[in-house]
């Protein structure tokens, strides 16, 4: 009697002791606004969120390589690289160049043939912020938006984005038939003291030391000259951003715009496959497209700056930017500009098109501070065509 009852408190300390995933019934996952259609529900493991990687994966736009002899997951997405591995609470992070090694809550697991990832983990990792509704049991990755009320009744309240400890954005989208229009109303909830000094220090140890104000009169100089802003950024850092954010250029509202493109407008990078070459390829492909077929974009000679001219916005466009092999640095092509380009619209986006070199090229406002400020996308079509892209 004292053997079996012996045996049967280490079958209870046995069971008790393991970790069974459960399924979790009534989550909702919503990236950038939209709901994740699993076909499998989310697991709950040591109090953590996980939930099937291509479906959340696909949602997010991270391409995903699977390495069945070490059983590890490789996710990629804006020139981030995570690598997790089943069941090991380890993740390597590689970002220009440098690999950090993670420690996970919980580890990756594979559940009736599907595997599951930490959910929190895989948002933050691409430095996409997550937040999360208890009252109504839901993850939101990235951007969502909710009624806005009172003074803004009418609108939409963008939430979790990435300005929101500076500003509170509002926004309204209205479509008639094939025209749409958007408002967006911003409320800034916390001004810089722009007589604050600042005093920043370079490598070669000399320093300035002016106020908020003069920093950014300063920085309001350099951006109407042919300085690059990548440059810029890279020398001034946080303080540069904050102009940028304040008073330069309006990254609340293209952020704004991506979403509402997305979400609202359906606004969304075209593919198509090309039958002559039997090759499924992307309609207009910008840097990182080029970047996986080994070619890289030096806009180092290129100038750009918009102007209003009889009625219409022109982009004056200067100088070249060349495609480059990756490996060996050789120039593949040169595209020459000295043109002045009409606007052309789509919806709430906006471009100049010119053909060089029979390459049609779009030049856009770049999402952040390029170093052309103005970047380049190339119709996938005809850069297949010359053999650019293989």
């Amino acid at each position: 009697m004292k053997r079996l009852l012996m045996l049967i408190l280490v079958l209870l300390i046995l069971f008790t002791s393991i970790q069974v995933p459960v399924y979790a019934q009534g989550i909702s996952v919503y990236v950038y606004g939209e709901n994740v259609p699993f076909t499998n529900n989310p697991i709950v493991s040591d109090n953590r969120t996980l939930v099937p990687l291509r479906e959340i994966c696909n949602a997010m736009g991270a391409e995903v390589v699977w390495d069945a002899k070490n059983q590890s997951i490789t996710l990629s997405k804006d020139g981030i690289t995570n690598t997790l591995f089943i069941n090991k609470k380890i993740a390597n992070k590689k970002i220009n160049g440098q690999i950090e090694t993670i420690t996970l809550d919980v580890p990756p697991k594979v559940v009736n043939n599907v595997t599951f990832v930490p959910l929190r983990y895989i948002s933050e990792s691409f430095d996409i912020k997550v937040a999360w509704n208890q009252a109504v049991q839901a993850a939101y990755i990235g951007e969502y938006d909710v009624p806005g009320k009172g003074e803004f009744a009418g609108y939409n309240k963008l939430l979790n984005h990435q300005f929101e400890e500076d500003y509170d954005v509002y926004f309204k989208v209205e479509q008639t038939g094939s025209s749409s229009s958007i408002d967006i109303k911003k409320v800034k909830l916390k001004s810089p003291d722009l007589k604050q000094y600042i005093t920043y220090t370079y490598l070669d140890g000399t320093s300035h030391t002016l106020t908020r104000g003069q920093w950014y009169q300063y920085f309001n100089i350099l951006s109407e000259s042919d300085i690059l802003h990548d440059v810029i950024r890279r020398k001034y850092g946080e303080l540069y951003n904050e102009w940028v954010l304040n008073y330069g250029d309006t990254a609340v509202d293209t952020n704004t715009e991506k979403y509402i493109d997305k979400k609202y407008l359906n606004i969304k990078p075209a593919n198509r496959f090309d039958l002559a070459n039997m090759k499924l390829i992307k309609e207009w492909c910008e840097e990182s497209d080029l970047n996986k077929e080994g070619i890289l974009l030096d806009y180092s000679n290129f100038k750009a700056r918009t102007d209003y001219n009889s009625g219409s916005w022109v982009l004056l466009v200067s100088g070249s930017i060349l495609l480059k092999d990756k490996n060996t640095d050789r120039t593949i092509q040169e595209l020459t500009f000295d043109d002045s380009l009409i606007e052309t619209r789509d919806g709430s986006n906006f471009y100049y098109e010119v053909k060089k070199n029979n390459i049609t090229i779009r030049l856009k406002l770049g999402e952040s501070i390029s170093s052309a400020r103005y970047i380049a996308e190339f119709y996938g079509a005809d850069l297949l065509k010359l053999g650019i892209i293989k």
